[in-house]
């Protein structure tokens, strides 16, 4: 009986020791759900917001419990088709009891201008696009912002802390056959042989539009009057070929003013 009694005892001892160790297991777990942080994060209309790999959703929330620890939040447009399409990150620390608010607005936008356009702007090494652009500046962080453009100066400089607007008006090559082509001349300040010649087809095209058109006016006011039937014949004949010539004259004109400005626009 002894033996017996003995043997119950020690059971019962593992059994209560076994509850202790549970419990205090459970309250550590219950302690250290305990331990959170709160973050809140404003992003523009049209965004989405990931917490690591999580989808949180595509509007702006503040007081979001989270457990202690690192997080990478992750913002993008869904519909957007420029570069920023990349998304927006920004990496966060929670710690307990601590707030930390993230701002994917407009406020961290960069915008890049330059005259003329289209030049291929790079981040380090990193081709982003092309001006005009915007892009986040937690992107690019504290890399070298270049421009670059075939038969222009390379264009270099360092994102300052508060400047939201960086324009610049990009220096032609010299001795560069395309620049010499394209940019304005240095000399005299007018534009090149072939953009004055662009101007003057326009202006005679359009002169010559305006001649034709008079005269088929004044062959068709002869026509309606005549009572002659070959002369009728004759004048809806000439109203229809100055009206044709008209026509040809002012596609002309539109045509190769068109092409200059197209040309000041990829200068």
């Amino acid at each position: 009986m002894l033996v017996k009694k003995t043997g119950l005892s020690l059971m019962l001892k593992v059994v209560n020791r076994s509850i202790i160790i549970c419990c205090i297991f459970f309250i550590s777990i219950l302690n250290a759900a305990d331990n959170t942080g709160y973050l809140s994060v404003s992003i523009e209309e049209g965004m989405q917001i990931y917490i690591d790999t999580t989808y949180i959703g595509e509007y702006s929330f503040s007081y979001m419990e989270l457990p202690v620890g690192d997080y990478e939040v992750h913002v993008y447009y869904d519909t957007s088709n420029d570069w920023s399409d990349r998304g927006m990150t920004k990496y966060v620390s929670i710690r307990e009891n601590k707030y930390v608010k993230l701002d994917f607005t407009s406020a961290d936008k960069i915008k890049i201008l330059s005259l003329p356009i289209g030049g291929q702007v790079y981040a380090g090494d990193e081709f982003i696009g092309r001006t005009p652009l915007s892009f986040d500046r937690g992107l690019i962080g504290n890399q070298t912002i270049k421009i670059e453009k075939s038969g222009y100066l390379n264009q270099s400089f360092q994102l300052a802390g508060n400047q939201k607007e960086y324009k610049f008006s990009l220096q032609p090559v010299e001795n560069n056959p395309q620049s010499n082509v394209t940019r304005v001349s240095e000399s005299n300040g007018g534009l090149k042989w072939y953009r004055e010649g662009l101007i003057v087809t326009s202006l005679v095209a359009s002169w010559a539009s305006f001649y034709y058109k008079r005269q088929a006016d004044q062959s068709y006011a002869k026509y309606q009057v005549t009572s002659d039937s070959r002369r009728r014949f004759a004048y809806w004949n000439q109203t229809r070929q100055y009206d044709t010539f008209a026509e040809i004259a002012i596609g002309v004109s539109v045509a190769t003013l068109g092409t200059y400005f197209f040309l000041l626009l990829i200068d």
